[in-house]
């Protein structure tokens, strides 16, 4: 149970540094389409 429970945090977690490494990445490209 806990092991299942650290593997969905740690999922969870590098989607979300993903996500945010992406959005630093490419800020200019999604600026422009947010905009």
């Amino acid at each position: 149970m806990a092991s299942l429970h650290t593997n969905q945090g740690r999922r969870a977690h590098v989607a979300g540094l993903g996500m945010l490494v992406r959005d630093d990445y490419q800020h200019q490209g999604i600026g422009s389409r947010l905009s």
